[in-house]
């Protein structure tokens, strides 16, 4: 509708200026107004029916007004009359005024309730989001406690853990050609690794032995 709005205060700038000279409007001028009033006329019942019916009601309020109707009927007789322009200046001005004024109000609640309905799709998609990502978190985890390893208990699983992570601990071999020094701080560095995964495998044997139960 911005651009229909935009072809009426055309409009009213091509008969403000004919209204200045007298009412003289040049054939050029008369052409740029009768192509101004097809386009916004076009635009807005293309718009008309395609907005849903709460985004296009403050348009139809203004539409349907009696000012309306009679600005239309002064923008066909200038379209197809000659000569000085065929409108009392006081009524185009009164007319013209109205229909901008009333579309300017039209756009501005027009973009509040856009406003308002992007807000509440945006929440709502956050949300699904939320829901989708905690229900594929539960999955996973429901997935998780009720595949336990065949043929092995619980506490077994949690040895096995405990011995895989340890013998990952292990599994860089001491070069001889290394300094005493930084030997020592390897042996130190292997001893903190594996106590560290003596926790994680610990850790995680009770929590299987508690899924068990």
């Amino acid at each position: 509708m911005s651009y229909a709005l935009e072809m009426g205060s055309r409009e009213a700038v091509l008969v403000g200026g004919a209204l200045i000279d007298r009412g003289q409007m040049s054939a050029a001028a008369r052409q740029q107004f009768a192509s101004s009033v097809a386009s916004r006329r076009n635009l807005m019942s293309v718009a008309l029916a395609l907005l849903t019916p709460d985004l296009s009601a403050p348009y139809a309020s203004v539409t349907s007004s009696p000012q309306y109707q009679t600005f239309q009927n002064m923008e066909d007789q200038i379209s197809g009359g000659s000569g000085p322009i065929p409108v009392d200046p006081a009524a185009w001005q009164a007319d013209s005024g109205a229909f901008l004024a009333g579309m300017q109000k039209a756009e501005i609640a027009g973009g509040v309730k856009l406003s308002q309905m992007s807000a509440s799709l945006g929440d709502r998609l956050v949300l699904e989001a939320g829901l989708a990502g905690g229900l594929g978190l539960v999955a996973v985890i429901a997935s998780i406690s009720a595949t336990p390893a065949r043929g092995a208990s619980p506490m077994n699983g949690g040895v096995a853990i405990r011995g895989g992570v340890g013998t990952m601990a292990m599994a860089r071999p001491l070069q001889h050609d290394q300094p005493h020094d930084h030997w020592l701080g390897t042996r130190r560095h292997h001893h903190h690794q594996r106590r560290l995964h003596g926790f994680i495998g610990t850790a995680l044997t009770l929590g299987l032995a508690k899924q068990a139960k």
